[in-house]
């Protein structure tokens, strides 16, 4: 390079190029939040050039990244406590439901054994009348022939 001036001269504009450049890289970065902790050119010997920047985070962008973070996860965790509130009161309501589905089938049972009792009780009764009704025919039925032998 040093025996050619073309060369020279061709890698010299290469080389204030990007550096004329920098202002308008570092512009954009910092638009993106970012802040530019080295950069550099690399002009390999078959007269490629690679240029590079190496940055990191600006503390403004950094800050109101891990709040916005932090806000996500508070998010979340508020998610988490409705979704387990939900949860347990669902829980409360089947544990309702499935008390009063078995004091009804306590209910329905007894009543079955007391309808049980009713129509056996009804049986009873039923005789007893049958037997109170042939009596009182029996005796009614023995009057009118008395009456009827005294007349």
């Amino acid at each position: 390079m040093a025996n050619d001036p073309k060369k020279a001269a061709y890698y010299e504009k290469m080389i204030q190029d990007f550096f004329a450049s920098q202002s308008t890289v570092k512009a954009q970065m910092a638009v993106g939040g970012f802040e530019i902790q080295s950069y550099g050119m690399v002009i390999h010997p078959d007269g490629t050039a690679h240029y590079y920047v190496c940055g990191d985070v600006s503390p403004e962008k950094k800050a109101k990244i891990e709040a916005q973070m932090k806000a996500e996860d508070e998010e979340k965790a508020k998610r988490r406590r409705q979704y387990l509130e939900r949860s347990e009161e669902a829980a409360e309501k089947r544990r309702q439901i499935e008390e009063i589905n078995m004091q009804k089938s306590k209910k329905d049972a007894a009543f079955d054994d007391n309808i049980s009792a009713v129509n056996v009780l009804s049986e009873v009764d039923r005789a007893v009348a049958i037997a109170a009704y042939e009596n009182i025919a029996n005796t009614f039925n023995e009057n009118i022939i008395k009456s009827t032998i005294d007349n």
